[in-house]
């Protein structure tokens, strides 16, 4: 439970002790970019930078914070203990998981970004405008009751409906019929509701 002291109160260190809390810091953060880091443990980014570049002493609270989420011992963290804790296994799957994601993310932005360079500074605006259009497009198209209702169809139904577009008019037409048959509607019905779906588009 956190107390007054440790929201007001920062970590005293002996000699060394500093040193050490920083470097299990960085093991902590395990690749991870500081902003990452600061997401995962609940803590601003400035924080962070404070510990690693300005030398600034952290708050007993927020080293708390982030020994817990890592599951470690705080006396550990801040170099009070050399006793390392054996980590929770789900957290060090989940740091990797984070990791492989950032380094993934990192290098799709670096393609992008190759790409972009490529462009003249009005083919750039042109092809983010076009991205932004066709992907709000597309987002509304999902809003669409019956796009809904194709999404949600099982597996097997959806495979059906996918071999209707490449079926000829004809075998159309004939699966058509056979609708008209078991539901009552008629394919003059049907086309005059694709009729106004093409209308409204």
């Amino acid at each position: 439970m956190e107390t007054k002291n440790d929201k007001n109160h920062t970590v005293s260190f002996l000699v060394g002790q500093k040193e050490t809390f920083l470097s299990r810091l960085r093991e902590l953060v395990a690749g991870r970019a500081l902003q990452q880091a600061a997401d995962d443990w609940d803590i601003p980014k400035s924080t962070l930078s404070n510990y690693f570049y300005r030398g600034s002493n952290p708050r007993i609270a927020s080293v708390k914070k982030i020994a817990q989420k890592e599951n470690v011992d705080f006396d550990w963290l801040t170099g009070h203990s050399d006793k390392k804790p054996e980590r929770n296994l789900q957290t060090q799957q989940t740091q990797q998981t984070q990791q492989t994601l950032s380094s993934e993310f990192e290098h799709d932005m670096q393609a992008i970004m190759a790409i972009l360079a490529t462009l003249e500074p009005e083919e750039r605006s042109q092809l983010v405008k076009l991205l932004g259009r066709r992907g709000s497009m597309y987002l509304l198209g999902l809003l669409d009751h019956d796009n809904q209702v194709l999404l949600d169809l099982r597996e097997d139904r959806k495979r059906a409906a996918l071999r209707m577009e490449s079926m000829s008019e004809e075998q159309f037409r004939e699966i058509l019929s056979k609708i008209e048959i078991s539901t009552g509607e008629t394919i003059s019905e049907v086309d005059h509701i694709d009729d106004n779906i093409r209308v409204r588009a």
